[in-house]
């Protein structure tokens, strides 16, 4: 109904295009109130404080950076190639350990360090920059697409030594959105299955069976899975008993055992499911601007990526093509990822604010 409405509108169109960046701005700056309030009501004032200074601020800060400093395409050209070839870098390091023998994290998983420790987290980020590579393949031609190949299978590659099973399916949606509006509907529907088939074959010679993270008993989920179910049902108990600002900014873990009912797993763990945590940590005043910040973005990206820009070059235009499956398959995996107050979400909020600013003359 939506869109009838707006092709019957195209000014009405135009004008909510306009107002994208301040609706951004805006989410931002209340969800800052929502996260301020959460920390100085939390179950643990002084955690929350700290948190909200040390982690918080800091990327409130880096947002605002990006959306006002990257003001032409040529700058945002340079941001996303920098970052993408940063991040097959970590992929590389991720290549190297599962090589040598010494990813042992859960028997066969590799990760990172600091930020990056949980192989999931380091799968999630790897998965930011594989839609560019997968669209400069896709564009580009001889010499060049094989060059361009050669990072995008680094990264895709690197995500399976994770052994992620989330990154997994974060990277199928990227993928196939990324070549979905190139097949037509009859190709649509053979590749997926075919995609589907060859990430969960990737996901198995990359040891998903073997992850020490086995069965309870006989026929039932495994103990990852199970521990997921435990801590979204307590994330639900947290926002039900404390539904305007939630247990306190970053207190889910020190909360669980307390909403916990009869849970696979004794002693604090995380959320994995960074839009459980954000309801569960700083209830409606944070849960309510953080998905508008998330719709937003995937309402900008979408435009992005359909817009006919004849004057981009092939690097501006992947850069604005690329945006949607990567919020995509970002999101896809962080459902079922703690990685709501991470620096990587917010990049991505930050990049494709400056890029829809950007390019917001060439579409009136």
């Amino acid at each position: 109904a939506a869109a009838a409405v707006m092709g019957q509108h195209p000014d009405l169109e135009l004008a909510l295009w306009h107002g994208v960046n301040v609706a951004l701005a805006l989410s931002a700056a209340t969800l800052f109130v929502g996260v301020l309030l959460s920390s100085a009501f939390s179950s643990n004032r002084a955690a929350s404080m700290q948190l909200l200074t040390d982690v918080f601020s800091k990327l409130l800060v880096m947002y605002v950076l990006i959306a006002q400093l990257v003001d032409t395409k040529p700058r945002a050209v340079k941001l996303h190639l920098t970052l993408a070839l940063c991040t097959a870098g970590l992929a590389v390091y991720a290549l190297v350990l599962r090589m040598t023998g010494l990813a042992e994290i859960e028997g066969n998983r590799a990760s990172f360090v600091g930020l990056l420790g949980d192989p999931n987290d380091l799968a999630l980020v790897l998965l930011m920059y594989i839609p560019l590579f997968a669209e400069l393949v896709m564009e580009s031609r001889g010499v060049r697409r094989m060059a361009w190949l050669i990072p995008l299978a680094i990264l895709v590659l690197g995500v399976f030594v994770t052994v992620s099973r989330g990154g997994g399916l974060g990277l199928m949606c990227a993928l196939g959105i990324s070549g979905y509006d190139r097949c037509s509907v009859r190709l649509r529907l053979t590749l997926m299955p075919i995609l589907a088939a060859v990430m969960l074959g990737l996901l198995l010679l990359a040891g998903v069976n073997q992850r020490s993270s086995g069965t309870i008993n006989q026929g039932e989920l495994d103990a990852s899975s199970q521990g997921r179910l435990d801590a979204w049902e307590s994330g639900a108990r947290m926002t039900l008993h404390h539904p305007l600002l939630g247990v306190g900014f970053g207190q889910f873990a020190v909360n669980y055992m307390s909403y916990a009912r009869d849970p696979t797993h004794w002693g604090p763990i995380e959320t994995h499911n960074s839009f459980i945590k954000v309801a569960a940590e700083t209830g409606l005043l944070g849960f309510i601007p953080f998905m508008a910040l998330v719709l937003l973005t995937f309402r900008s990206a979408y435009e992005l990526r359909k817009a006919d820009v004849p004057g981009d070059s092939l690097m501006e235009r992947v850069v604005r093509r690329s945006l949607f499956p990567a919020m995509t398959g970002f999101c896809v995996a962080a459902f079922f990822l703690s990685q709501c107050w991470g620096w990587f979400l917010f990049i991505m909020f930050a990049q494709s604010a400056a890029i829809h600013e950007i390019w917001k003359p060439d579409l009136e």
